[in-house]
């Protein structure tokens, strides 16, 4: 919005605000008093509840095996799962005060709304392996947001297991290209949070478990390839030293 509308960050703000008639909270949008205990607990119930449905939903099953990676190896491995808009039917009335706080759902006009509803959701874990983020996409061809988090700071790496088994990691824009990878095979691939996405966390974990090699797997576009440069300049100044960035054929704009 700051770039087509060309307006400083809370001007957009704004503008997102009256646009889509969000109330405005008292919470902090860049953080919650959910202690990390809850959250994972939280996380770790919605994310059963979500891989659940996903498994009874055909349309999102569908979408999955449309997108390349919807065998049952990488469904069950990733937990991924599916946002029917039941959730607010199975919450007490605070583990939905708890998720509010976390951007799980949202009230709007005083009505309660599920903030991945029609959303595959990939959930994303720390080095320990609990859930602590989730990533929402919407399946819906006339989604107005496509991409969706929770509130707050990324946190966790997706796919973290992979830096403590492989020596050369694979860093996609996406989540979907990530496992598109993974299907094909390379299992030491993970992803940043969008073109921007690129977190201490990943820093972090490629540091404790002396990664050796990063391929940066960006899209193939002006702000993919900005990125990119920008990513191996920062691991270089990291002493990450053996970084590559994989050019895409022409024509092709993603990994998936």
């Amino acid at each position: 919005v700051m770039k087509r509308q060309n307006l400083d960050f809370k001007s957009a703000l704004e503008y997102l605000t009256k646009t889509f008639n969000v109330e405005k909270s008292t919470t902090n949008l860049s953080s919650t008093d959910v202690d990390a205990s809850t959250r994972v607990k939280l996380l770790t119930r919605l994310v059963e509840i979500y891989h659940k449905d996903l498994l009874e939903t055909k349309e999102a099953l569908e979408y999955l095996k449309h997108r390349g990676i919807g065998s049952v190896e990488i469904i069950n491995t990733f937990k991924l799962g599916y946002a029917k808009g039941r959730l607010l039917e199975l919450l007490s009335n605070d583990e939905r005060i708890a998720l509010e706080k976390l951007g799980v759902v949202s009230k709007v006009k005083g009505k309660y709304y599920e903030t991945f509803k029609g959303c595959i959701v990939f959930p994303v874990t720390d080095s320990e392996g609990n859930i602590v983020e989730i990533y929402g996409r919407a399946i819906a061809d006339g989604a107005k947001v496509k991409h969706r988090y929770l509130k707050g700071k990324h946190e966790g790496v997706f796919n973290s297991k992979a830096f403590k088994v492989y020596e050369s990691i694979i860093i996609t824009e996406s989540i979907i290209d990530a496992l598109s990878f993974y299907a094909l095979g390379f299992k030491n691939v993970s992803a940043s949070f969008g073109v921007q996405g690129f977190t201490d966390n990943h820093l972090r974990l490629m540091e404790e478990n002396n990664t050796r090699e990063v391929i940066i797997a960006y899209d193939n576009d002006e702000a993919g390839r900005l990125a990119s440069s920008k990513l191996k300049d920062r691991l270089k100044e990291a002493g990450f030293i053996n970084t590559k960035i994989l050019t895409l054929p022409e024509g092709i704009k993603d990994v998936n």
